[in-house]
């Protein structure tokens, strides 16, 4: 049950909320994921290489400030260029990792290179972009802990008991 999980690491949420960046909590995602039953050697790999390659929040968010971009500066975009942006965000979602705010930096870059929006429009979205960014981590976050679970279950390489068992606790810190 995915609000069960969000309960269980509720705690991690917030921690990345407030410093927009998920490798804050990598360790307790670590210690939280192996709690649940899941094998060491699972977590061991999935874990970091959905640090390092599965950023879905910011993907979500490179697209959708993109097409906001576009229609504030008047660009009416094709279904074409709206596909071709996406395959190329999805791309560059995965330059930024380890990076706090390293997101406006690479939604720049990525802007610049395929000239399809003029890169001084990311000036429109510079005053909220650190409230965005409170949201899209948090999705990073729970997507890699969500993926951990996926595999080590395909895997069979969790206890399915403890995995119950533990998110039906109250959360603890």
């Amino acid at each position: 049950n995915l609000w069960r999980l969000i309960r269980y690491v509720g705690a991690e949420l917030l921690i990345v909320v407030g410093t927009s960046s998920g490798e804050s909590v990598f360790p307790r995602m670590n210690a939280k994921l192996r709690a649940l039953g899941c094998e060491e050697s699972v977590v061991a790999l999935v874990l970091p290489a959905g640090y390092a390659f599965n950023h879905d929040g910011t993907c979500l968010y490179f697209a959708t400030v993109s097409v906001f971009l576009a229609q504030a500066v008047g660009i009416d975009l094709t279904i074409a260029q709206q596909l071709g942006l996406l395959a190329i965000m999805l791309l560059t979602s995965k330059g930024g990792a380890g990076v706090a705010g390293s997101a406006i930096v690479v939604l720049a870059s990525t802007l610049s290179a395929t000239g399809t929006i003029p890169v001084a429009a990311v000036g429109l979205i510079l005053g909220v972009h650190r409230l965005l960014s409170s949201a899209f981590v948090p999705v990073n976050v729970l997507g890699n802990a969500l993926a951990t679970i996926v595999i080590a279950k395909l895997e069979r390489a969790v206890d399915l008991s403890t995995l119950e068992s533990e998110l039906q606790r109250e959360p603890t810190a």
